[in-house]
């Protein structure tokens, strides 16, 4: 990885990412979920705000401008996508390493090391260098 990415990265920052990055797979279900209650909502649904006579009452274009403007969708959206693109990136064994570690979650550090026929130390410095790859995906981490 570059020299950017060898700068320490906060604790709580590091836990975040970590989490989001546990949490990948529900997070893609709930991305689409929420997609889908948007896509099915009418304009005049419980909660929702009322079309004024002045204003455009265009159902599609409703569904349209919540879909790009709902902070919680975004949100979930810019953390998928910001994981994707350093998954994407990665060689296969690294990818390996994420899939095992956060995704299936079965193995220990050492059970995945010896999976992937990696040292320990070469597990954490992986792991370490992903996490910091997606805190500057996100913004959370200087350059």
């Amino acid at each position: 990885m570059s020299g950017s990415t060898q700068r320490r990265i906060k604790r709580a920052t590091y836990r975040y990412i970590e989490a989001e990055l546990y949490d990948y797979p529900n997070t893609v279900r709930e991305i689409e979920q929420l997609r889908q209650e948007i896509i099915e909502s009418t304009s005049t649904d419980a909660g929702q705000p009322r079309v004024q006579s002045n204003r455009l009452s265009d159902p599609t274009a409703y569904k349209a401008t919540r879909l790009a403007t709902d902070r919680r969708l975004r949100h979930l959206e810019e953390v998928r996508d910001a994981i994707e693109r350093v998954y994407q990136g990665l060689d296969q064994e690294r990818k390996r390493l994420v899939e095992l570690k956060y995704w299936q979650n079965r193995l220990t550090h050492r059970g995945i090391a010896e999976e992937l026929h990696i040292g320990e130390r070469t597990f954490y410095r992986w792991k370490d260098e992903i996490i910091k790859a997606i805190a500057l995906e996100l913004g959370l981490m200087k350059t």
